[in-house]
């Protein structure tokens, strides 16, 4: 008992003068994210973002006054979507309380160090906290972000993540070997429908590790590069042909309590509004969707003046906005903004417009010795792509290489490989794959994108 409980205390000593040297996070964008993540977590306690590179993964420690320890390092190689589920993640383990739950368990754990059920409990508990953890995160984000959550663990794990060695530390990292049980938990999370692709994407990512580099949306799409709509299957999809607010307002009310949208044709009883993070509205306590009649649903909302909002109308993985046909709609949004908004945030509801292609599109006379097409926007974007299309017209990308972002987020540049005297045809979004979008959200209208490569 005396030499684990010098143990404790040499470690808990030891760290508490380290951080001492560690200096505050000062990135405005990381506080503001950490402040939206613990407004929609509900946790008030005292928290300071720490920087330093004592842990391989963010972990809670204090207490009562809580630091989370944020290795600046290895967080800089996720994207911002990927570093708000890791807020969401131990904001969760601050609204469990479980920093507390910690500091109980070394104790009982030091008065009973002789009792290996104690031990066995301790372990134990620590995974079954993690899960508990990943069901609230995915709860708080309406389920929506499984896929992407759950990669973001991986990613973390393919950084080079590790479970926290101090076990007053409480971290997104707490078993490396039972992370197969929490990507399973996470595959199969159900909030309003669940598909079996989920499980498979995720568990494949887990034993592969070829995850992308950017943030957790950014997908490639495959299919054809045509983004037109075959004729036969226009009319079984359903349109929109209205919403409240209108796509794209500025100057909506704050007092607005419900956003609607209301489609071409009678739709079935189920709906799909997906969304997460600061920009996707809160719902009033108790109430939920509704169908206003058969093709108007509706969506309870609380919204504040000055910000900016996005809610979108089924996803990928997400497709209830069916017809009763059963036929789902396009993925598609409505974003808007409410009255003391500043030009930055209206911005957000700019929709991207290709403004240069390299080669132009269209070009005849392209060098196959042309190593990457470049596309720019007109705006800042999320840094996700679907570069769409397949078959002998779609450009071959050299082995190990992928897509990349221009510092300023404006460039996307796909490597490439091609050969002389070839008609190439690829496409920027199809009506299936839109992940090509802003900074806020809103993606760019499918385009077609065509070439041919000179002869030598």
């Amino acid at each position: 008992m005396f030499a684990l409980g010098a143990r404790l205390g040499w470690q808990n000593g030891w760290l508490v003068w380290r951080l001492r040297k560690c200096r505050p996070v000062t990135d405005p964008d990381l506080l503001a994210l950490l402040a939206d993540c613990r407004q929609r977590v509900g946790v008030r306690a005292t928290l300071s973002l720490v920087e330093t590179d004592l842990v391989r993964s963010p972990a809670l420690y204090g207490f009562g006054r809580w630091q989370l320890l944020w290795p600046a390092q290895v967080m800089a190689k996720l994207g911002r979507e990927q570093r708000r589920y890791v807020l969401l993640h131990e904001l969760a383990h601050l609204r469990r309380r479980d920093p507390w739950i910690n500091w109980l368990l070394s104790l009982l754990r030091l008065v009973h160090w002789f009792n290996p059920l104690v031990w066995y409990a301790f372990r134990r508990l620590r995974r079954d906290r993690e899960l508990a953890c990943d069901e609230l995160v995915l709860t708080l984000t309406q389920g929506e972000g499984k896929v992407a959550y759950g990669q973001t663990i991986i990613r973390l794990l393919e950084l080079g993540m590790d479970a926290a060695r101090n076990p007053a530390l409480t971290g997104i990292a707490e078993n490396r070997e039972d992370l197969e049980r929490r990507i399973n938990m996470i595959a199969q999370f159900r909030l309003h429908t669940s598909q079996p692709l989920v499980a498979a994407l995720l568990v494949a990512g887990l034993g592969l590790f070829t995850l992308t580099n950017g943030p957790s949306d950014v997908q490639a799409g495959q299919g054809p590069a045509d983004a037109t709509p075959k004729p036969g299957n226009a009319p079984l999809t359903p349109r929109i042909v209205a919403t409240s607010p209108k796509v794209g307002a500025t100057d909506v009310s704050p007092a607005l309590t419900e956003i609607s949208v209301t489609f071409d044709r009678d739709m079935g009883a189920g709906f799909s509004w997906t969304g997460s993070g600061p920009d996707h509205p809160l719902s009033p306590e108790g109430r939920k969707p509704q169908w206003r009649d058969k093709r108007t649903c509706v969506l309870p909302v609380k919204l504040v003046a000055g910000h900016y909002y996005r809610v979108g109308i089924n996803s990928k993985s997400f497709q209830n906005f069916k017809s009763a046909e059963g036929v789902p709609a396009e993925p598609s949004a409505i974003y808007f903004t409410t009255p003391g908004a500043g030009n930055d945030v209206k911005s957000k509801t700019t929709k991207p417009q290709i403004v240069e292609c390299t080669p132009p599109i269209g070009a005849q006379d392209v060098s196959s010795g042309l190593g990457e097409l470049r596309v720019t926007f007109s705006v800042p974007m999320g840094r996700g792509f679907s570069w769409t299309g397949s078959g002998p017209e779609y450009p071959k990308v050299p082995e190990g290489k992928r897509p990349s972002w221009s510092d300023d987020g404006r460039t996307c540049i796909l490597p490439v490989q091609l050969e002389p005297n070839h008609s190439y045809r690829l496409g920027l979004n199809s009506p299936s794959h839109k992940n090509f979008q802003s900074a806020g959200g809103i993606p760019v209208d499918p385009v077609v994108y065509t070439f041919k490569t000179k002869a030598k």
